[in-house]
């Protein structure tokens, strides 16, 4: 059993944990970034520091999915045909 979000990391939510921890925001995508999108060009490494972070903020365990998880819940989980 496990949780997903409802939505992405948004480039917000992402620029106030760099602006908190200081640390930088990635290269932005040819159109830069729009606070209500999703965050993009953020490494492994980059998305599990975040994961940390969320998790000593919030006291809950955020993680990212592993492979079979990210397949189960993009076909649908159990409505899935």
């Amino acid at each position: 059993s496990f949780h997903l979000a409802k939505t992405e990391i948004t480039v917000a939510q992402y620029r106030a944990y760099c602006e908190l921890t200081g640390k930088s925001l990635p290269a932005p995508p040819p159109g830069g970034f729009k606070d209500d999108i999703p965050i993009s060009n953020v490494t492994w490494v980059e998305a599990q520091a975040f994961c940390q972070w969320l998790s000593a903020q919030t006291g809950q365990t955020w993680r990212l999915p592993t492979e079979a998880e990210w397949e189960y819940a993009a076909k649908g989980g159990p409505q899935s045909a």
